[in-house]
């Protein structure tokens, strides 16, 4: 038997409500309160505190009066902030805020070693640079070390504090891999893959850190630039697919890096100014011409900004193949998105998009195509 049920305006509103407070209380924003004590610090003196979200850089000021001020007001999440007595000075002294009240007390002329008792996310923040501090500490030591066994040309030396090097480095992602396995609801945890910066950066391991991160972590702020740093060094790294980018062509046709999948592709970053680049487009010329109906393609990138160049360029070389810029030049977009600080560079990838191979030159494009389609 089908039963129909006609539920009252009344009950009708009240579940609209409940759902409207249900889903407010999952983006509930952090309020804080930050009390600020500074001895030295006179009556009117401005401060000024940092943050940023969603790429936008936040900046609130406050004036101290009898040594004190304090700031009001919120954040989506425990998010990492930064005190100033200049509007745009560097950060001098860096720390996170939780929901709830938190106090900064020092002197105003020393604000970076102002103490600083706010919530567990600062604990958990401070307890992670000391492990950072430290492992920094013995890397210093080790290249010191490293470099003075190079100059007396003791090889067996130089490798053993490279050993100890990597040993070190080894044991401090060891520590954090453990730290975030302890605090997965921690942004902390997010913020240590981020702002890390190894020697011998395995992809892997950022993989399992991450994968360690709570999932409320992960929608946040730093599990988002946590996963684009590492999807920024897959999409960068031999062996991972290249990262996607689309820019406009001579024409002003917008046209992508993947719409080119099914063919071995050279990405080919350079630029009309270029002298180097100028003289190795004969040699990208040759080998389009030798491998293209094989399955080789070209994507140019150029790093020009004058458009009228860019295009005189390409017909004066008799580039044949598909060109995009966005005429930015060094402020290149893709050109930013993969590093690339020197042209003439190239990648080449596999008709997936895989990265199989950086910076062919001369005679190594050529010995590399001919290694995948025979001569």
């Amino acid at each position: 038997m089908r039963i129909k049920l006609n539920p009252s305006p009344f009950l009708f509103l009240f579940l609209l409500v409940f759902i409207f407070f249900a889903n407010s209380g999952i983006a509930k924003d952090f309020k804080y309160k930050l009390n600020i004590n500074l001895r030295g610090a006179k009556s009117g003196q401005p401060i000024f505190l940092h943050h940023k979200y969603d790429d936008k850089l936040i900046t609130d000021s406050a004036v101290f009066t009898d040594e004190k001020t304090f700031f009001k007001g919120e954040s989506k999440e425990a998010n990492m902030f930064w005190l100033t007595l200049e509007k745009n000075n560097n950060p001098e002294l860096i720390f996170f805020l939780d929901n709830g009240s938190a106090e900064i007390n020092g002197e105003i002329g020393m604000l970076s070693a102002a103490m600083i008792n706010a919530g567990q996310t600062q604990i958990q923040y401070e307890q992670t640079q000391r492990l950072t501090n430290e492992y920094k500490n013995t890397r210093n030591q080790l290249l010191s070390r490293f470099q003075a066994c190079n100059n007396i040309g003791n090889v067996e030396c130089a490798q053993a504090v490279l050993d100890s090097a990597q040993l070190n480095e080894k044991n401090y992602k060891k520590d954090i891999l453990n730290f975030i396995r302890k605090n997965p609801s921690s942004n902390v945890g997010g913020f240590l893959i981020f702002a890390s910066a190894f020697d011998w950066p395995s992809i892997p391991e950022y993989d399992e850190m991450y994968d360690a991160l709570g999932e409320t972590v992960k929608k946040g702020k730093f599990g988002k630039l946590a996963f684009n740093k590492i999807n920024s060094m897959k999409g960068t790294t031999i062996g991972y697919t290249a990262l996607d980018f689309s820019q406009a062509d001579v024409n002003g046709k917008m046209i992508s890096l993947s719409s080119l999948r099914g063919k071995y592709v050279l990405v080919d970053f350079w630029a009309s100014w270029c002298g180097p680049c100028r003289k190795e487009n004969p040699n990208v010329v040759n080998s389009y011409k030798k491998y293209k109906d094989k399955g080789f393609d070209v994507f140019g990138v150029s790093f020009d900004e004058n458009r009228d160049k860019w295009i005189q360029a390409i017909e004066k070389d008799g580039l044949a193949w598909q060109q995009v810029s966005d005429l930015k030049g060094w402020q290149n977009e893709a050109g930013k998105l993969y590093g690339v600080t020197s042209i003439p560079f190239n990648l080449l990838l596999d008709p997936q998009g895989k990265i199989l191979a950086k910076g062919l030159r001369g005679p190594d494009l050529d010995a590399k195509l001919a290694e995948i389609f025979g001569n």
